[in-house]
Parts: structure tokens; C-alpha cells; sequence
């Protein structure tokens, strides 16, 4: 089998004004691996956010991305895909939040 890993991390200062002051500086990282095997790979990826100032100023959010997620090849350009996830969204404000979901879907491509 064949393992992946990866990553990869942005910031962005001032992305937008709110007009109440604060400037909504941004961050956010992730990484990944996968591990392929036959027609199979399987992999787990996490990303997260910092976001300051993104309700206003001193409103600070932080979010979390979790990822399970598997695909088989049926043949050339032609996959089943299928995740799970979990979601967790804290903000000063108060708005907080967290959820879990399952997708699935297929790949043609040629």
C-alpha cells in the first residue's frame, strides 16, 4: 500500500471590515493522510480555523473539521466515494455549534 499526508495552512489579515471596528483576521490549517491500497484508499483529514474578530471586535470563532472518509475504484476514471464527518463551531457571541454528517458519491471522469 501507498501512504499520503499533507497539509497546508493560510492566514488573512483584514478580510473584510465589519463597520463596527473589527477587521476579521483569519487562519486556517489543515492535514490529512491516506493510505491506498488495491482499489481502496482510506483516509482522515482535520482542519481548523481561527477567526478573530469575526463578529466584531473581540467576537472571536474557532472551528474544527473532522474527516473519515474512503473511496473504491470501480475501474479506470470511475470511484464510489463515501465520508463521515464531524463539525465543531465555538464563537464568543455565542453562536456555537457542532454537527455530524455522511455523504456519499461516485467519480466518472475520463
Amino acid at each position: 500500500g501507498n501512504w499520503y499526508v499533507g497539509g497546508a495552512i493560510a492566514h488573512t489579515d483584514n478580510q473584510r471590515h465589519d463597520g463596527a471596528g473589527g477587521e476579521a483576521d483569519t487562519t486556517t490549517y489543515g492535514v490529512g493522510v491516506t493510505y491506498n491500497f488495491d482499489a481502496w484508499t482510506v483516509g482522515f483529514s482535520w482542519s481548523g480555523g481561527q477567526y478573530d474578530d469575526y463578529f466584531g471586535p473581540g467576537a472571536d470563532g474557532e472551528l474544527n473539521v473532522f474527516r473519515l472518509e474512503g473511496r473504491y475504484d470501480l475501474g479506470p476514471g470511475i470511484s464510489l466515494d463515501a465520508s463521515m464527518g464531524y463539525d465543531d463551531w465555538h464563537n464568543e457571541g455565542g453562536q456555537d455549534y457542532d454537527a455530524w454528517s455522511i455523504m456519499t458519491g461516485f467519480y466518472i471522469g475520463f
